[in-house]
């Protein structure tokens, strides 16, 4: 029985002094018969305006069904989780068994460290030795893109931290490196020059560079540099063979 039926029974049966008959049901069902026909004859109308044989219906298209994010390769569940803080991404070994190492092959690396705050929400332990742990357990697992945003790196111990990470990237093969102090509080890269063959792009924002590190030439790739409230110390020029966009702003030469 249709639904409509069932709502004309239910309607009948809960009037006032009235009682139910077979009769009056029987004629309920002749009505809906009625309007399924005309119904029907609309259809075949409609149809016959598609170029379709009167009496044929339309096939259904497939639908397409998906599986959820599960149902993705590991390389494009790695592209993603590239997009999301580092932290994040850790967080998603718990989902499955699957997804316990995914993240360790993710290609990038977004992480934001306050040193001055050593008790952060987002981190279940130290932030200096989430990163320190982090780097171990990926190893050199090649790496598109690093970003570190920091702040507070003022005592000699987290300075070597610091540059430590970064030379660390370098070494997998990073193609894009975005170092950035939020906190503008001054820091200083370490002495020695860049060597990779496979950085394209590098953006340094409130970092004092230093005369060596300002020598790119040992970066044959690199194509993009930006530099936006930076300090060259010690530094006449910037060395690169292979550049082909380089964009300062609120930066200044300190020979």
């Amino acid at each position: 029985m249709g639904t409509r039926a069932i709502d004309s029974l239910v309607a009948h049966l809960l009037r006032p002094n009235r009682r139910f008959s077979i009769s009056s049901c029987r004629a309920s069902t002749r009505r809906r018969r009625s309007t399924t026909e005309a119904s029907r004859r609309r259809v075949h109308a409609r149809v016959l305006f598609d170029g379709m044989p009167p009496g044929k219906m339309r096939k259904k298209e497939p639908v397409a069904s998906f599986g959820g994010i599960d149902a993705l390769p590991d390389g494009v569940l790695e592209h993603i989780l590239g997009f999301v803080q580092a932290e994040e991404a850790v967080r998603t070994c718990v989902l499955a068994r699957r997804w316990r190492h995914l993240w360790k092959s993710a290609t990038g690396l977004r992480i934001t460290c306050d040193a001055g705050n050593l008790e952060q929400v987002n981190f279940q332990k130290n932030p200096l030795e989430f990163v320190d742990h982090l780097l171990c357990l990926r190893g050199h697992a090649p790496l598109e893109t690093f970003e570190l945003r920091f702040s507070h790196f003022h005592d000699r111990d987290n300075t070597l931290r610091l540059n430590r990470w970064f030379r660390h990237v370098l070494v997998g093969q990073v193609q894009m490196l975005r170092l950035e102090n939020i906190g503008h509080d001054g820091f200083e890269l370490d002495y020695l020059p860049l060597f990779s063959q496979h950085l394209t792009k590098i953006e340094l924002v409130g970092i004092d560079l230093n005369d060596s590190f300002c020598d790119f030439s040992g970066c044959p790739s690199l194509e993009h540099l930006e530099i936006d409230t930076c300090y060259l110390l010690g530094a006449r020029e910037i060395s690169s063979e292979s550049l082909k966009r380089l964009s300062m702003t609120n930066s200044h030469f300190h020979p």
